[in-house]
């Protein structure tokens, strides 16, 4: 394989020497471990691209038994609405449709508007999560507190 000498200019002080340290403790040398971060950065890099580049197929997460549930409630005359929506897909295109399902609510329509009507929601965007945990988790309460403390 061959190398390169190279000058890295505006590096974080205290990045780079915890990053140091951590190649000495593994017995590399700093460029051994700065190709390999490097390496594993472009390949990151690269299946993050292929994962914004794939085509989210709304049927495919449709709400079924997943433990993660989000709805949407938006209206086609919505400013906001869209950036909203696209946010909710960047977050879960990533993620299997056995895991998370996803339900866009318009309530520019009659069906729409009741069921939001129904839980209170005068409002749009709205995002409801649920999330459902089965079983007498040993976590479960710091589940809980990592979910409240995200959304703070």
């Amino acid at each position: 394989m061959a190398t390169k000498d190279v000058t890295v200019r505006n590096i974080n002080s205290k990045v780079y020497e915890d990053f140091s340290v951590e190649a000495q403790k593994h017995g590399l040398s700093l460029g051994e471990a700065m190709s390999q971060a490097m390496q594993i950065w472009l390949t990151r890099r690269a299946e993050m691209i292929r994962v914004e580049e794939t085509p989210f197929n709304e049927q495919e997460y449709k709400p079924r038994e997943q433990p993660v549930q989000i709805e949407l409630y938006e209206s086609s005359t919505c400013p906001h609405c869209p950036e909203a929506k696209k946010g909710i897909i960047e977050a879960i295109k990533h993620r299997s449709p056995k895991f998370v399902g996803v339900s866009f609510i318009d309530v520019s329509k009659s069906e729409g508007l009741t069921k939001a009507k129904e839980l209170g929601i005068n409002s749009v965007p709205t995002t409801i999560i649920k999330i459902r945990i089965t079983g007498a988790h040993p976590l479960l309460k710091e589940k809980i507190l990592n979910i409240m403390n995200s959304l703070e």
